[in-house]
């Protein structure tokens, strides 16, 4: 049906090239699945990588909220006392502001239906809000809690709900009500936990409420580094990230993982385009007499080597289209098995599509330039197939 559409468009040249080469396709799989194979490597490995390295940047801007994160290496062991080291902190200078929170513990939301665990942490709510780490609570702290929107949808709450939160009594071997908190602000994602507690909230503390993390926020990153540098003499147990630190980490991890696929893809790039070019070539051979009776009938030879280059670039065209299109579907079916956003590696994609038209153009131009050269008696009495 497109045949006389692209015949009216394109010409009687591009008419027939197409016409000729729709026979061909069937009998030249293996060049278009070759082409297909390659393409659906490249995208499905590009996506894969660029994905990979996409979620790693998501992660680390999760875990620093601050430019400067100081952790306990001890976590439930932790001996630190978070306001001591908080004002040891704020005295070196060049300090905006200081935040802390504690190891995750357990409670339950308490209903008529039934009980919902909840995994919290205690945080200085006070110091994250003028951080801008979570957000304005304007009433107060201590009566209020913080969700992430995920546990929020799955129970059905919204902001300004209250919820009865207990913990469980080993003396009474049940969970007892402790109190009465509100949904005071949501927020897209807490770090290991689904809430968080103000830390002057007594009731909600235990014996396994220790010190895990600090957030800094300063306006002279490196000098403040190299203080941290001396009250870790103090506190030996915490240890100092740097969110900038942890980016180059994590690119130059990415960048070694990039450089072994690179090598991979462009060896497969050369063996793909030394297969399908010598099979096309060898095609294009086969094909000399054809070439021939049409330059008998209407064809010049500028239009026999529009027809060649013509078929060539089809081939190309069309495995690269299937290849790209079965890539994405494959890499998409993975994703939803392991969820993910989805991100293509553009330049990538495009440079294999340029170096295969390029190099197959450059290859077969004066090869389809010394066949309509030829004597169109000589190309008939040549025994081709």
């Amino acid at each position: 049906y497109t045949l006389p559409a692209i015949k009216k468009i394109f010409g009687n040249v591009s008419y027939i090239a197409i016409k000729n080469l729709i026979p061909q396709v069937r009998k030249n799989t293996f060049v278009v699945l070759t082409i297909s194979a390659m393409m659906i490597i490249a995208v499905f490995g590009s996506v894969m990588l660029k994905t990979i390295q996409q979620n790693e940047m998501n992660q680390l801007k999760e875990q620093y909220p601050t430019s400067i994160v100081l952790t306990s290496r001890l976590a439930f062991d932790s001996t630190i006392d978070p306001d001591e080291l908080k004002k040891n902190v704020k005295n070196i200078g060049n300090i905006e502001e200081v935040s802390y929170k504690s190891t995750s513990s357990s409670a339950e939301i308490i209903n008529e239906d039934g009980n919902v665990e909840l995994n919290y942490v205690l945080a200085d709510l006070k110091g994250m809000e003028s951080q801008g780490i979570i957000p304005e609570i304007k009433e107060d702290f201590s009566k209020q809690i913080i969700v992430s929107e995920a546990f929020l949808k799955e129970n059905g709450l919204k902001i300004g709900d209250s919820i009865n939160l207990g913990l469980y009594s080993d003396e009474k071997e049940k969970v007892q009500f402790v109190e009465t908190l509100t949904v005071g602000a949501t927020q897209k994602n807490l770090t290991n936990a689904d809430a968080y507690i103000d830390w002057e909230n007594t009731l909600f503390k235990s014996d396994f409420t220790k010190f895990s993390s600090m957030y800094i926020s300063s306006n002279d990153e490196k000098q403040t580094i190299q203080k941290l540098d001396e009250i870790k003499q103090q506190y030996p147990e915490i240890q100092i990230n740097v969110y900038q630190h942890s980016v180059e980490k994590a690119n130059e991890m990415f960048l070694q993982r990039w450089s072994v696929f690179i090598v991979v893809m462009v060896v497969i790039l050369v063996c793909v385009m030394l297969g399908v070019f010598s099979t096309l070539g060898n095609n294009i051979y086969s094909k000399r007499k054809e070439f021939a009776i049409l330059r008998t009938i209407s064809v010049d030879r500028k239009g026999i080597k529009k027809v060649i280059l013509t078929q060539i670039n089809l081939y190309l065209l069309i495995g690269l289209s299937l290849g790209l299109i079965a890539g994405l579907i494959f890499t998409a079916v993975i994703l939803l098995i392991d969820s993910g956003q989805i991100s293509i590696y553009y330049s990538l994609i495009i440079g294999i599509v340029a170096a295969l038209f390029l190099v197959g153009n450059c290859i077969f131009t004066p090869i389809t330039t010394k066949i309509g050269r030829r004597k169109v008696s000589l190309e008939l009495t040549e025994d081709n197939k």
